[in-house]
């Protein structure tokens, strides 16, 4: 439905639940936009009474409003699986990941889903799972792809007090397949070994040339916390390491990786436990750039009326000149999200978006994805006609905005 009450000057607001929402569903928890088609996770739902399998809901946007087309399930799903935990949408393809599921008797080793669509139909074609996955490798805690390269996170649960190894499995797919049947070809490992708990994995971002692979929980220079941001490039049909992005002015606990993004040769890394200037973990996000084969830091991006704990950051989209970034922790966890435009090479704030019905709670920002000039904000915990954490979704329509300015 949409919510008529929308601040003077403010970016038009729709408020969208599940139709079908329950109790502690967490439907805005995760989502992908591409076009006028958004995937809104609700990666805790009761499916057909499995508690916690979950289920990502389509919705489109058709003249102008964003209604709710169909509702995706993985076909074998099972109680536990949180089926939607991440979402990769471009186009008519999609990835949707469920880490917890059991895969031949191992449990939490995961699994992930393509879907395409075919005569106006999203249909599962395929089910992927690691070639040599283990229990508890909770494969599918990320998922990124481009024309011909998936990547999906895995690893880093503890076991007995030993920690399963973090990687990021590779599958290739060639350009012309439709994106249908992905091949697992690579692995890639964390780098550092000896830090087990880097976190590596768990936040990626993948173009046409580079990827990059978050280690939020990296100890860094003896630095505990201070977070790293791995660059891998393809060379010779293989994913390899070329680079690695630290924040210029890191400090322990920023968390720096917990979000990426990526635009050609622009990196963009949040740190949302970032102190800025004496307020603890209000965040930040960091604007790099490649030049000469060298990522050199160009801006610090910060909100003007950041808050401590408000944790600007935690979630992060680019597209363009625009880039969203989230707050969810603002306001007694009301939550708010960010829209800055690049103007004259600097980030400048475009927009402050807010729940017209936001209330403490809410988390209104824990995730949030902007697409040519739309944005969609998720609000997971929020009750929806006396359901407690069913959760909501807003979107917002922006003016057209052309290239970088």
């Amino acid at each position: 439905m949409t919510n008529p009450k929308v601040s003077p000057g403010a970016w038009p607001e729709q408020f969208v639940t599940a139709s079908d929402g329950t109790t502690s569903a967490w439907f805005g928890l995760g989502a992908a936009l591409s076009g006028n088609t958004a995937f809104i996770a609700a990666k805790n739902a009761n499916v057909g009474g499995h508690a916690g399998q979950g289920a990502v809901y389509v919705f489109q946007n058709l003249h102008g409003v964003w209604t709710q087309t169909a509702k995706l399930v993985a076909s074998d799903g099972a109680a536990g699986d949180q089926f939607g935990t991440a979402i990769a949408l471009k186009g008519a393809n999609a990835v949707i990941t469920a880490p917890l599921a059991k895969v031949n008797g191992k449990t939490w080793q995961g699994a992930a889903y393509v879907f395409s669509l075919a005569g106006g139909v999203w249909k599962e074609t395929t089910k992927l799972v690691a070639g040599h996955g283990t229990a508890f490798e909770t494969f599918g805690m990320s998922a990124s792809f481009n024309a011909t390269s998936l990547f999906i996170g895995a690893g880093g649960v503890n076991q007995g007090g030993v920690f399963l190894r973090r990687l990021v499995y590779v599958f290739r797919t060639a350009a012309d397949s439709h994106q249908t049947h992905w091949i697992e070809c690579q692995t890639l490992d964390a780098p550092d070994q000896a830090d087990p708990t880097s976190s590596f994995g768990t936040s990626i971002a993948l173009d046409d040339t580079f990827a990059l692979i978050g280690a939020r929980s990296s100890t860094v220079s003896g630095v505990p916390g201070k977070g790293e941001v791995y660059v891998y490039s393809q060379i010779s049909g293989s994913w390899l390491l070329t680079g690695k992005i630290v924040a210029d002015d890191g400090a322990a606990r920023d968390n720096f990786g917990a979000s990426v993004a990526l635009d050609g040769m622009n990196a963009f890394i949040a740190a949302p436990g970032a102190t800025i200037d004496g307020k603890v973990s209000q965040g930040a996000v960091y604007h790099f750039q490649l030049s000469d084969g060298i990522w050199s830091q160009a801006e610090k991006i910060l909100a003007k009326d950041g808050e401590a704990f408000s944790l600007f950051g935690a979630s992060l989209s680019v597209s363009g000149s625009l880039a969203l970034v989230s707050a969810y922790a603002m306001h007694n966890y009301v939550g708010a999200a960010y829209v800055y435009r690049q103007v004259a090479g600097q980030w400048v704030l475009l927009q402050k978006l807010v729940a017209s019905n936001g209330v403490p709670g809410d988390v209104f920002g824990y995730f949030s994805v902007i697409d040519g000039s739309t944005a969609m904000v998720g609000a997971y915990s929020r009750d929806v006609s006396g359901r407690v954490d069913q959760g909501a979704a807003y979107f917002y329509a922006g003016p057209a905005i052309g290239p970088h300015a």
